[in-house]
């Protein structure tokens, strides 16, 4: 099932495989997952801060920015998500799963639900969003594969 009004991404290579099994995903910042696992194994450790991924869209359209690393590793360019980015210019985002975002959504009830979500068939990438294709906020050149990518608006 897809998720309404969002822009899918796929590969028309037919050897494509997905680097995660089909489901559910969110994106969050990596500094900020670091503290909540720690917060999770000891609650007392400090006040957490607030989960912000306002980095993730673009201030002149309100939409999605894929950071590079991440749509690198889902098309397949990258083979690790986090591996080999010590000189990485932007914020770098991690995968997490339903679960785990469900476990930080209890944990944040009152919190505003800004994410960006995707859903993984084992063909297609889409997202909860729509992806700007205009903006680049992570002013980063991605490495460009050989893969073609199709961006789609799904009603």
């Amino acid at each position: 099932s897809q998720l309404p009004n969002s822009a899918a991404l796929s590969s028309s290579t037919s050897s494509y495989q997905q680097p995660l099994v089909p489901g559910l995903y969110n994106l969050v910042p990596k500094d900020w997952l670091r503290t909540w696992r720690r917060y999770l194994k000891d609650p007392e450790l400090s006040i957490l801060p607030s989960l912000d991924c306002t980095a993730l869209f673009c201030n002149s359209h309100g939409m999605l920015i894929i950071p590079p690393h991440v749509e690198e590793y889902l098309i397949g360019v990258r083979k690790n998500l986090l591996g080999g980015l010590g000189t990485y210019p932007g914020l770098i985002f991690e995968i997490i799963s339903a679960e785990e975002w469900d476990a930080l959504q209890r944990t944040f009830k009152n919190s505003a639900d800004i994410s960006a979500r995707f859903c993984l068939d084992g063909e297609n990438i889409t997202w909860n969003v729509a992806v700007c294709m205009s903006c680049d906020v992570f002013s980063y050149t991605p490495i460009h594969s050989h893969k073609p990518i199709v961006y789609k608006l799904h009603s």
